[in-house]
């Protein structure tokens, strides 16, 4: 009597549609496949002799391996004793790499796009929740590089947002990405600052603490003949005060105004 005996092992990765083959040798009269799990469809599940049997897997979307001996018994029994082959089936864990994504950062005025990587990720991932502010991909399959964009913070306070995306195959494994922006910059501290001129032509300048973007002047009075900006700096002409009338002081207020945010910041 032939029967083949020999142990045959078939490995399956977490998500696949593939199915493997197992050659059934020598084999005298019928067989079947007994004590499978429902994760596994063995076809054809009986036959008689020699033949070649297709092993497919369900997906496993859980976080743990699993394994399964799976015998192949001949209808023949001898001294009380089924004669068999097992076959050992093994099958990965779901992959999702949940470690948080931290300080990403961003200036207040985006210059530029950050890279983002998503480790790995079996049967893909999809956006739970981001802010209006960043834009970024809906979804993805892993092991990938990202992009993230964010849009200019005009506000002078920073903010941020703790974006979260999920495994297309199972929802409670989230991945977190810490997004951050800084704030704004314009200077206000010393809005209202008096600056003395002499009656004659005088040049007066003034340091901007910090700002971020373009400053121009809003308004300046005629007497002023100009107002510079360079960097941090800022340098005002005024006219000689002719007037010799009692009373006849000038005082006036110069507004300079971020480009990109409508806040003013009053000399």
């Amino acid at each position: 009597f032939r029967f083949d005996t020999e142990q045959d092992e078939v490995t399956f990765g977490s998500i696949t549609s593939l199915s493997k083959s197992i050659e059934i040798g020598a084999c005298d009269g019928e067989w079947r496949v007994v004590n499978a799990p429902s994760w596994l469809t063995f076809t054809p599940s009986t036959g008689t002799g020699s033949t070649t049997i297709s092993v497919t897997a369900q997906e496993n979307i859980t976080t743990a391996p699993r394994s399964e001996t799976v015998r192949l018994e001949s209808d023949y029994i001898t001294e009380n004793t089924a004669i068999y082959k097992e076959i050992v089936v093994e099958q990965d864990a779901l992959k999702f790499d949940i470690e948080t994504v931290k300080d990403v950062t961003f200036k207040a005025l985006s210059s530029g796009d950050e890279r983002v990587q998503i480790g790995i990720c079996d049967g893909g991932w999809k956006l739970l929740d981001k802010p209006e502010w960043i834009t970024m991909p809906s979804s993805g399959n892993g092991n990938e590089s990202i992009t993230l964009t964010a849009q200019n913070n005009y506000q002078l306070n920073s903010r941020a947002y703790d974006i979260k995306i999920v495994s297309e195959k199972n929802s409670s494994l989230v991945k977190t990405i810490s997004v951050s922006q800084e704030a704004f910059k314009f200077d206000t501290i010393e809005t209202g600052k008096a600056l003395e001129f002499a009656a004659t032509e005088d040049t007066k300048t003034f340091t901007l603490t910090d700002y971020d973007g373009i400053c121009e002047v809003y308004n300046k009075p005629a007497w002023v003949d100009r107002v510079d900006i360079s960097g941090n700096i800022v340098t005002i002409s005024a006219s000689a005060n002719v007037k010799k009338e009692k009373d006849s002081k000038r005082d006036d207020e110069i507004v300079i105004r971020s480009q990109f945010y409508n806040f003013n910041n009053k000399l």
